[in-house]
């Protein structure tokens, strides 16, 4: 699996910090689309072991 990005301490996305997780990959293709560059399947960074405990991490750093 590939992925896009990843924000920890996000407030844009809830109405809580959250952790938002990109995945990459769309065929879709929407017209203005905000975020174009996660179209390619084949792009972005691999969704490796590191990646899950970097996203457990943060998950757990917002329920404080």
């Amino acid at each position: 699996m590939r992925y896009a990005g990843l924000i920890k301490n996000d407030i844009a996305a809830g109405k809580k910090v959250n952790l938002t997780f990109f995945t990459q990959g769309c065929p879709i293709h929407c017209k203005d689309c905000h975020n174009p560059e996660a179209w390619d399947f084949n792009g972005g960074k691999e969704f490796t072991n590191d990646t899950l405990k970097e996203i457990l991490q943060g998950l757990n750093a917002n329920d404080v």
